[in-house]
């Protein structure tokens, strides 16, 4: 029997707003409908993230865009760096979690 493609749903995050650390959480737990207890840092970025790949593995992949990076990232410096890694980390233990960044 043939396996079927799952097909994919997408998310965009504008980031073109973002001037702070504390903003980038903020965007972020509003994209990913993140849980009150997110305590906004990269640990539990990490561990949400995680969550939200774990169920893309199980349901249908998922691509997420990061529009406006560009802007966010003249602003946060290292945090930003930072921030990315942690998204890497997750996108290449979860190849069913995808990252786009779109300027």
């Amino acid at each position: 029997m043939a396996e079927t493609k799952k097909d994919w749903d997408t998310l965009t995050v504008d980031l073109s707003g973002v001037k702070t650390v504390e903003e980038l959480h903020a965007a972020l737990k509003e994209a990913f409908a993140f849980p009150e207890y997110y305590s906004g840092n990269l640990d539990a970025l990490h561990d949400c993230l995680t969550d939200i790949a774990v169920k893309a593995t199980e349901a249908a992949p998922l691509t997420v865009t990061f529009a406006g990076y560009k802007k966010a990232k003249r602003a946060l410096g290292s945090d930003f760096h930072n921030f990315r890694n942690v998204l890497n980390d997750v996108s290449e233990e979860y190849p069913d979690f995808v990252v786009e960044w779109r300027r």
